[in-house]
């Protein structure tokens, strides 16, 4: 075999021990950090939105309901939550004209399932709780809300959020979850099929399923308690 084939071969056996040993210590170090997640992780959940009490009501089974939120835990069991969420919806007897609602929140986060469970666990029950804003808006009807401060032909909302949140751990990175979360609309100035309008409250609900993402970093924190 020549001097050249000798060569390659032997740049070719330390390039595959190179990569063997990266690989080696890739592992050892994602290892060791999946029993050490970070306070921070990012969650996407999709569903439905409805109306509760309200004459005229979202037609909730043709709803879609997307939110996008991070936590940051303060505590292993406390923390804070923004929210974001896009939601259309038709209303029943409404026709075919789809209303939009996008809200964004800011919200506290508690693990209510740390006062009875103290060992680890894969199963942990959040509550949450915060003030928003919404706009609404309905492409169809133009004739909308001139003295609106913040989006012009939209109807602008304070409102104050609050929810639950049973989650399966299903590993270090991952969890999923079921969100049932309510909203209550402070002067809401339109109806939800947008033809009439009027000073008023109204409460929504959004029932969603989703998963959750876990940044790992070096930590004391429990990862069975986001």
């Amino acid at each position: 075999m020549s001097k050249n084939n000798n060569h390659k071969l032997i740049k070719v056996s330390m390039k595959l021990k190179l990569l063997v040993a990266v690989g080696m210590l890739s592992t050892t170090l994602v290892n060791g950090q999946e029993k050490e997640p970070s306070k921070l992780s990012l969650g996407l959940n999709y569903g439905i939105i409805g109306s509760v009490g309200e004459a005229i009501s979202i037609e909730t089974f043709s709803s879609n309901s997307i939110r996008l939120n991070g936590k940051y835990m303060l505590k292993p069991n406390f923390g804070i939550m923004p929210v974001g969420g896009f939601n259309s919806f038709k209303t029943k007897d409404g026709g075919n004209s789809k209303t939009n609602y996008v809200n964004a929140s800011i919200e506290a986060v508690y693990t209510i399932s740390s006062l009875f469970i103290k060992k680890q666990s894969n199963f942990s029950f959040l509550m949450h709780a915060g003030p928003g804003i919404a706009t609404m808006w309905n492409k169809d009807l133009q004739e909308l809300v001139p003295n609106d401060p913040y989006f012009k032909n939209q109807d602008d909302i304070i409102n104050m959020n609050f929810g639950f949140t049973p989650q399966l751990s299903l590993s270090s990175y991952w969890d999923i979850n079921m969100d049932l979360s309510y909203t209550y609309n402070f002067e809401q100035n339109r109806a939800f099929d947008y033809t009439k309008g009027v000073n008023k409250t109204a409460m929504l609900y959004n029932l969603t399923l989703g998963v959750n993402y876990k940044f790992l970093k070096k930590s004391n924190f429990d990862a069975n308690q986001y």
